[in-house]
């Protein structure tokens, strides 16, 4: 299986946070705006994929 390398680009200031929280939060909308909105989020805060339920 392939999996695509990781890709930080930059640090996200406090406007863009918010904005991203009303996305995710309204839940309504694109499916692919609020899923890229979450995955640049947890990007921000360098989550990654094996960390789920606080692992």
């Amino acid at each position: 299986m392939l999996v695509a390398e990781r890709v930080r680009v930059r640090e996200i200031d406090d406007d863009e946070v918010k904005r991203l929280l009303r996305i995710i939060r309204r839940g309504t909308g694109s499916v692919v705006t609020w899923r890229r909105a979450q995955m640049v989020l947890l990007s921000a805060h360098s989550w990654t994929g094996g960390e789920r339920n606080g692992t």
